[in-house]
């Protein structure tokens, strides 16, 4: 009798044993739902200790996961998306806009600063734009446009008109050029561009000048100058 006992309580001790360590390897295998249903079924089967055991595995599964998880999943997100972000944004919007700013300044023939003044006398200066296929633009300083059908009369976006400058220093509102010259005695006299006539350069007296290229003029009676 003693011996049957001894093989009944072995017996019974394989079994719990046995479904403790079932119960341990599934939760520790399935996610966090898995788990649970798998320590209910275990637990209804195991003794008191199995049911701690499997509750503490299940709690420490749980809390893994989801510090786990939250942990990497918000890192990672952090970490690749601010580089990939500040990376590939960066380098493409400077790429593009210097190639659009490039093409842009390639069509411009020509920028000119010519003045206007109105039915008072006020003058404003206005940036004239000449593009390659000799379309114009009319801008001032303040962003505000005009336009003209002769470069005589202009018209602002607020229907005020205006005419180019034209005097002893200015064509058609342009700044005609000057330089101031001397001759052999040190003496200085300005000359300015001219529109018309037989010279490029006047003085104020209506003498000519010519322009050697080298840093010295002639004016129309042989005498030299140095600039």
């Amino acid at each position: 009798m003693k011996m049957k006992l001894v093989k009944m309580i072995a017996l019974m001790a394989a079994v719990t044993l046995s479904g403790c360590s079932a119960g341990t390897l599934e939760n520790t295998g399935n996610s966090a739902s898995d788990s649970a249903a798998n320590i209910v079924s275990s637990n209804k089967k195991a003794s008191s200790s199995t049911k701690g055991s499997n509750t503490v595995s299940s709690i420490g599964t749980a809390g893994n996961t989801a510090s786990g998880a939250a942990g990497n999943t918000a890192n990672s997100t952090a970490g690749n998306t601010t580089a990939s972000t500040a990376g590939n944004a960066t380098a493409g919007t400077t790429s593009n806009t210097t190639t659009a700013t490039t093409d842009a300044t390639s069509d411009i023939l020509s920028t000119t600063t010519i003045t206007l003044y109105d039915s008072d006398g006020n003058t404003v200066s206005v940036e004239r734009t000449i593009y390659k296929n000799y379309d114009c633009e009319y801008v001032d300083a303040d962003g505000m446009e005009y336009s003209t059908d002769d470069d005589v009369y202009f018209t602002d976006e607020n229907g005020k008109t205006y005419q180019s400058l034209n005097d002893s220093t200015h064509y058609f509102g342009a700044e005609l050029e000057q330089h101031v010259l001397q001759d052999a005695n040190g003496n200085g006299v300005t000359v300015t561009e001219t529109t018309n006539g037989d010279y490029y350069y006047m003085d104020d007296n209506g003498t000519g000048y010519i322009d050697n290229g080298d840093g010295t003029w002639t004016d129309e009676n042989g005498n030299s100058y140095t600039e």
